[in-house]
């Protein structure tokens, strides 16, 4: 059952995704009981999915869940219970609450810095989401150096197809271009947009996503062809139309 959730995911269709999700929490909670550890990794995703589709009160239950499964199953000092901190720091960012957001990412980077290798991918998408919370604020020089590190450990160690590569390319991207530097932000736009349509398909939302983003760089640019053409793309990929 993960493994369809996390299909039906990738393929950008979210809501089947929740109830796949759903279903599969359900089922390990029949085989192992309401707080196993093996719930965890399900609850925590099923947190994500709802993130995704902004229903953020429906996410903190499952994430909370995660939280103390996994703080009883691995300790409050470890890779996991980090990575679950990391999803509540996402949800509280959805909801605005950006102190609380904070806190719970910097005490999620805290664990990971001490435990963790300095280059390892989860410390690396960790301060994305740091990074991206300063940028969600406007703290754009304070977003800059956290999604540069990220960049660096996510290159070296994801690879230049994966899409946590193009989700932090398309942060600083946005950063940079606030920040003036717009040169820059095309190149990071350009990369993310490619490698978002190589590994999830021309019409995947996030494809959507990332053109809506380089509309506005274009027209920062004076380049209004260019934005109009990117935005009726992202438009037929929002409508589902040819």
């Amino acid at each position: 059952m993960r493994l369809e959730y996390r299909q039906l995911y990738r393929q950008g269709r979210y809501a089947d995704a929740a109830q796949a999700a759903e279903r599969a929490v359900r089922a390990a909670e029949r085989e192992f009981g309401p707080a196993d550890s093996n719930l965890m990794d399900t609850l925590n995703e099923l947190g994500l999915i709802y993130q995704v589709l902004k229903k953020y009160d429906r996410a903190l239950s499952p994430i909370e869940r995660a939280l103390a499964i996994c703080e009883k199953a691995h300790g409050p000092e470890s890779k996991e219970y980090a990575e679950v901190l990391n999803t509540l720091g996402k949800n509280y960012q959805g909801q605005e609450k950006y102190v609380e957001a904070e806190e719970t990412y910097l005490k999620a980077l805290a664990i990971s810095e001490r435990i963790l290798p300095a280059n390892d991918p989860q410390l690396g998408m960790l301060l994305n989401n740091l990074g991206n919370l300063y940028s969600d604020q406007d703290r754009y020089e304070e977003a800059e150096p956290y999604l540069e590190r990220s960049l660096e450990i996510i290159e070296e160690k994801a690879g230049l197809n994966d899409t946590d590569l193009a989700h932090v390319l398309n942060n600083l991207a946005v950063v940079e271009k606030e920040l003036g530097k717009y040169d820059e932000a095309l190149m990071l736009y350009e990369r993310s947009l490619g490698i978002f349509e190589r590994g999830l398909g021309e019409d995947h939302p996030l494809v959507g996503t990332t053109l809506e983003n380089l509309a506005l760089l274009y027209d920062r640019k004076g380049w209004k062809e260019e934005a109009e053409e990117a935005r009726a793309r992202a438009r037929r990929i929002r409508s589902g139309g040819p």
